[in-house]
């Protein structure tokens, strides 16, 4: 999951590292116009997934527009958006991944260590998968 999840971000001409030597979660960063993601590889794997995820919302979303935003008044927004994207990019795979008689929204949030506050997102998700619509 990790390797395809760095495709992605490959694609969106981001450079991933994940590191042991990082003091949170991870962060994404634009430098002199090139985007990175930083991740802990202290964190468990599942975690990992989330937060690279999550960080790449924000770069493939497009956040770093808005940073006078996030840092004055928009910081919730911009955090339930990257944290939908994220659910959203997991989720996708793990239905294209389990058989559909082992879906289970409670292991897949506990798995990847999801807020009970998504429980609404991923079930709509899962909704929308299996009506055939895009998981945005």
């Amino acid at each position: 999951m990790i390797e395809r999840l760095k495709g992605l971000a490959k694609k969106h001409g981001i450079v991933v590292f994940i590191t042991p030597m990082l003091d949170n979660e991870g962060y994404a960063d634009v430098k002199d116009g090139r985007k990175y993601v930083f991740i802990n590889a202290n964190l468990s794997i599942p975690k990992q997934e989330y937060i690279l995820c999550h960080e790449l919302g924000h770069l493939i979303l497009k956040h770093d527009e808005f940073s006078t935003i996030y840092h004055n008044f928009g910081k919730r927004h911009l955090e339930h958006e990257a944290d939908t994207f994220a659910i959203s990019q997991l989720l996708m795979n793990y239905l294209e991944e389990t058989p559909e008689e082992y879906w289970n929204y409670n292991n897949f949030m506990e798995h990847h260590q999801i807020e009970n506050r998504f429980e609404f997102v991923v079930k709509e998700d899962i909704k929308d998968f299996c009506l055939g619509k895009e998981i945005t």
